[in-house]
Formats: structure tokens, C-alpha cells, sequence
């Protein structure tokens, strides 16, 4: 598929999202993300109290990480040859902006398959905030909150302009790869009421994971809760779709986005994508991450009968 199909079908159904009314950490472009990030090898992974040693933080020449897609070192070592490193938002942390944010922009791949094509739509935060019990932060923070939503369409009649896509699905991402969720086109809701147009995306307060709808959504025996909101929520309509595909600058980067693990964007590339049967419950998320082995041990155990 060439680049200008896949630009229409990035543009065609560029998703609404609606975050928390009470969101306190703005979506951010990846430029502006490592713009504003150092690069650390070999760093203690603990930034709660800022802990680095100055001889292991690189700082000179962060633009030609994404104009050429390497970065300066004292020897003009590609990163690609540098072992345990990763990124370290140092910028500043603001709140959304109703006034700007539809300027924010998001980031795309489209991908074919046999039976269908995955538009991807990739949005990015700096930071990922904790959960708390009583005041108390209980864990769950990281920077590099990088989350993403893929709209599945069937392939027949593709190229036909008379005939409207038809989206089979729509996999929302939620944390882990199992707590994300595919959902068919007559449980989302979409902006304006066109249907397999432009879906809406409810944006959990801090954790900023995707759902179909708004509420609570009930985690771990109730104590990392994601809470989304329809009333007053800050509506987040992107004017700008970048087609990661046209950008090798910021496909180059191999390493980590953040000292969590959060993998670069070749991630949405080299994975497979999510089974289409992945659908989380509701006794799923709440028992998580007890779930998780208890599933895998039920599915390994009648996979013997």
C-alpha cells in the first residue's frame, strides 16, 4: 500500500478523545519528548530522587536524535550499538490545554494483513501518574506513557471509493497487552454520530488508558481503579495524524522511551498484534495480576484434556 492511501485511511478515522476533566498530565509530541529528555546509559533506574551520575547522562546534541537518528557520544556512537540505555523526561509538567491540545499532534502505521488492514492511531504522555490508597502513592507511576488504539478494517472492496470501510473491530489499549480490549463497532461510540468514522476514546485520569465508555473501571481488587468522565471532559480532537512510516528520524531510536521499560515506537511494528478474542472482563481486571497466571494455567490445563 503506498503512502498516500495510507495517509487517507490515517486521516479518515482520526479517533475523539475525551480526557478526565481533572487530568492533570497533558499529551505531548515525541519530538517535544526527547527534546526535553536526556540520555542515560547505564543509570541507576530509581528518578523519584533524581539519582544520576553526571558521567552516564548525555545531554549535548538531543536534535540529532531525530534529524539523523543518532545522537553525539564523545566516541559518535550510533545508538543502536549502546547497550542499557534509555530516556529521561527532565521537562517541565503542565495540565492539558482545551485552547491547544487539538495541536498535539498523534502518530500512525498502518499495517496489511491477509483478511484485513490495522490502522494504528499511537498518542504519547510524559508521564504516567501513581496510584494512590489513602494519600498514599502505591506504585504504577513511569514517564514515556505511550498508548495507542488499532482500528481493524476489512481489505475486500478496499480500494473501491463508493464503498464505505468496514471496521470489524477496535482494540482498545488498557496497561498490559491483556487488559487491553477488542470491541465491536455497536459498542463504541462515535463523534458526531458517524458511524465507522471516528470513534471516541475515553482516557483514564492518570493512567491515560483507552475505553469505549465512560465510568469506573474497576483493577486490582479495587486499588488502581481507572476513572473516566463524559461530563465537563477536555475533548482532544488531533488536526495532525504523522504517519510513522514517513519518519525513519523517529523510527531510528532502539532502546527505552523511560527507565520503566516502555519500549520505542518499533514496538507497533515487530509485535504481532493483540489476539481479537482479547476482551478483559470484568473479574479479569479486578483480580489482576492474579488473573493473569491463574488464565494461563486454566487455558494450559484443558489444552491437555
Amino acid at each position: 500500500m503506498n503512502l498516500q492511501y495510507q495517509n487517507k485511511l490515517l486521516n479518515y478515522f482520526i479517533p475523539v478523545l475525551y480526557l478526565h476533566p481533572n487530568e492533570e498530565i497533558s499529551p505531548i509530541s515525541i519530538k517535544e519528548y526527547i527534546n526535553n529528555c536526556e540520555l542515560c546509559i547505564n543509570c541507576n533506574k530509581s528518578y523519584k530522587n533524581n539519582i544520576f551520575k553526571k558521567s552516564n547522562i548525555i545531554k549535548e546534541n538531543k536534535e540529532i536524535l531525530l534529524d539523523k537518528g543518532k545522537i553525539y557520544l564523545p566516541l559518535n556512537t550510533t545508538l543502536s550499538n549502546i547497550p542499557n540505555k534509555y530516556l529521561h523526561y527532565k521537562g517541565d509538567y503542565y495540565l492539558p490545554n482545551p485552547l491547544t491540545i487539538n495541536q498535539v499532534p498523534i502518530y500512525g502505521l498502518v499495517q496489511e494483513y491477509n483478511n484485513y488492514i490495522d490502522i494504528i492511531y499511537i498518542f504519547n504522555y510524559y508521564y504516567n501518574n501513581p496510584y494512590k490508597l489513602f494519600c498514599i502513592n502505591i506504585g504504577g507511576e513511569h514517564q514515556a506513557d505511550i498508548k495507542h488504539i488499532r482500528i481493524r478494517i476489512d481489505n475486500n472492496n478496499l480500494y473501491n471509493q463508493d464503498i464505505p470501510f468496514n471496521i470489524k473491530s477496535i482494540y482498545y489499549s488498557a496497561h498490559s497487552s491483556e487488559q487491553g480490549r477488542w470491541v465491536k463497532p455497536n459498542e463504541i461510540e462515535w463523534y458526531n454520530n458517524k458511524k465507522n468514522r471516528n470513534p471516541i476514546i475515553y482516557v483514564a485520569k492518570d493512567s491515560h488508558s483507552n475505553y469505549n465508555k465512560s465510568g469506573i473501571w474497576y483493577r486490582t481488587f479495587g486499588l488502581a481503579n481507572d476513572y473516566t468522565k463524559k461530563k465537563n471532559a477536555i475533548k482532544w480532537k488531533p488536526e495532525n495524524v504523522i504517519n510513522l512510516h514517513e519518519r525513519d528520524d523517529l523510527m531510528s531510536y532502539r532502546g527505552d522511551m523511560d527507565n520503566n521499560g516502555i519500549k520505542d515506537l518499533n514496538k507497533f511494528i515487530q509485535e504481532s498484534p493483540p489476539h481479537e478474542k482479547t476482551y478483559s472482563t470484568f473479574l479479569y481486571r479486578f483480580f489482576y495480576p492474579l488473573s493473569e497466571p491463574l488464565s494461563k494455567s486454566f487455558n494450559c490445563c484443558s489444552s491437555r484434556k
